[in-house]
């Protein structure tokens, strides 16, 4: 496999990651933003450019008295490859995407309720092993397999503790995918993989303080802080899905919440949706919707004012705003980027959280915050399998940069 921590030194573990987070970036800003010398970055560069990891990709402004324009640096996107996995309720997806984070190829495969790990991994491998065929990849390019489940990572393990698609708890996914492809396998949490995406490739690309919120079958939510994804002491950090859901009387008895005590996650996801349609269709609701409506079906008659169609999204607006208001009050991001496919397919729901951001009762990081829809679609957990494996390899410069202080205060000790 390509091991890059291995292969690089320290210094070229770090600028390549200049490289690949500032560029396209000249040489002289990475000197500049790395505390080191133009020659030290030269000499390092060139043998990146060596290894084909980086290459010039054009030029910038006049970088010298003489008026020369710089020469600006990117990373090949061609020099490597990484597999990724995204298991989720009703559908596991994998993939291939080369170092730019670009999607190659995807294929998707439907998981029955009693879909099992033994019965679905293999069918998994051996797609894979198709598409490595197809597009002739050279396996000595691959980074690594990045993993997305719905559930909380055991990461020394490599398996899910708790998740939320049944009988995949303790199943040994790192050893099974490591048996089958000679190379790294990293498992994250779903809407923790998605941030990690949103941070090296999407909207918000590189702010330091995000929130991630992913609304699909339930609901999740991604932090960085300075940077670094929050996981928790538990891997449980931004599991609000499991919240106790709360509001006032009329709200209660509205068709959504349906007057039973339940989680967050369980209110706002598509399957309480169409419950939810159903309920309406029982108390005699006026509605363009059948008892078989889809969420696409659900957001069609909200963009043509049916009456409870309206109702339900209106309630759903109501949690979603209070959610992004108190995550707001929490992080104090500077990006909150919506996910999931009703942002995606409409702008009306991300248009009404912002209308209820504005019954804030701290105007200060309400009005700081950039609320967006992501950009990375569908294929946004995909893409964060990708970003997985680069956080880990970008970890390895500072790894080593922490050995390199611990040997010299031995030396001095000495």
């Amino acid at each position: 496999m390509l091991n890059l921590e291995k292969l690089l030194s320290q210094n070229e573990l770090r600028i390549f990651k200049a490289v690949y987070e500032a560029g396209p970036v000249s040489r002289v800003k990475v000197a500049r933003g790395l505390h080191l010398t133009r020659a030290a970055v030269s000499i390092n560069i060139k043998r990146l450019k060596e290894l084909n990891l980086i290459m010039e990709v054009g030029k910038g402004h006049s970088g010298d008295r003489r008026g020369r324009r710089e020469v600006l640096l990117g990373v090949n996107a061609e020099a490597g490859i990484m597999i990724a996995i995204h298991l989720a309720r009703g559908q596991a997806t994998y993939g291939i995407l080369n170092f730019g984070g670009k999607v190659l190829t995807k294929r998707s495969i439907t998981l029955q309720p009693d879909s099992t790990p033994d019965l679905v991994m293999p069918v998994v491998v051996a797609g894979l092993q198709d598409l490595i065929e197809e597009l002739n990849i050279d396996h000595s390019t691959l980074l690594g397999i990045g993993v997305a489940v719905p559930g909380i990572i055991n990461y020394n393990e490599g398996h899910v503790i708790e998740c939320t698609i049944p009988g995949w708890e303790k199943y040994p996914l790192k050893r099974f995918l490591e048996s089958h492809f000679d190379t790294r396998v990293l498992l994250e949490n779903d809407v923790k993989t998605l941030t990690l995406g949103e941070f090296q490739f999407g909207t918000n690309r590189h702010i330091s303080n995000l929130v991630c919120l992913l609304m699909a079958d339930g609901i999740g939510v991604g932090i960085t802080i300075e940077g670094r994804l929050m996981r928790g002491v538990t891997a449980s950090a931004g599991e609000i899905g499991f919240q106790e859901f709360i509001l006032d009387l009329p709200t209660k008895k509205s068709i959504l919440i349906n007057d039973k005590p339940q989680c967050l996650g369980d209110i706002v996801s598509f399957t309480n949706i169409k419950a939810s349609i159903k309920r309406g269709l029982k108390e005699d609701w006026q509605t363009s919707l059948t008892a078989t409506a889809t969420v696409k079906d659900f957001i069609e008659a909200v963009e043509q004012n049916d009456p409870l169609a309206l109702h339900i999204f209106k309630t759903l607006n109501r949690i979603l705003g209070a959610v992004c208001r108190n995550l707001i009050y929490t992080f104090n991001p500077q990006a909150l980027v919506l996910s999931g496919p009703m942002f995606y397919h409409t702008p009306i729901l991300a248009d009404e959280v912002r209308n209820q951001l504005k019954k804030a009762l701290l105007h200060s990081p309400v009005q700081a915050v950039e609320l967006k829809t992501s950009m990375l679609g569908d294929n946004g957990v995909i893409i964060g399998c990708g970003a997985l494996l680069l956080e880990h390899l970008f970890k390895a410069s500072e790894l080593k940069s922490m050995h390199s202080l611990t040997e010299v205060r031995h030396e001095l000790v000495d």
